[in-house]
């Protein structure tokens, strides 16, 4: 048997009519995007990869940001662009710094 009130139970209905009309609002937010530009994919989930980054919402206002693979897509494209010019990163640079700072 259900103890709450009916204010309480309306409020409750209001919620999860507002919840569904979120997402209703989403879905339509994504397939007016998605007219401009087709052949988007649409990712869902606590672990995304965006732009090489990859994304992982971990708990409430808190995630984790890897940018490995968006760093090394990085180099890759600067190495492709020095190609034409003879230059390349695999040379050694001078810099001020220690060299025991570079020592992992």
């Amino acid at each position: 048997m259900l103890t709450h009130s009916k204010a309480t139970l309306a409020n409750l209905l209001l919620l999860t009519y507002s919840l569904i009309l979120n997402l209703w609002s989403i879905n339509q937010l994504i397939a007016t995007i998605e007219e401009y530009f087709p052949g988007l994919v649409v990712e869902r989930g606590k672990n995304l990869n965006f732009l090489g980054m990859d994304i992982g919402f971990l708990t409430k206002g808190k995630f984790s940001l890897g940018l490995v693979q968006y760093i090394t897509g990085m180099i890759e494209d600067l190495e492709e662009t020095l190609k034409p010019y003879g230059e390349n990163l695999d040379r050694d640079y001078p810099h001020p710094a220690a060299k025991w700072l570079f020592t992992v």
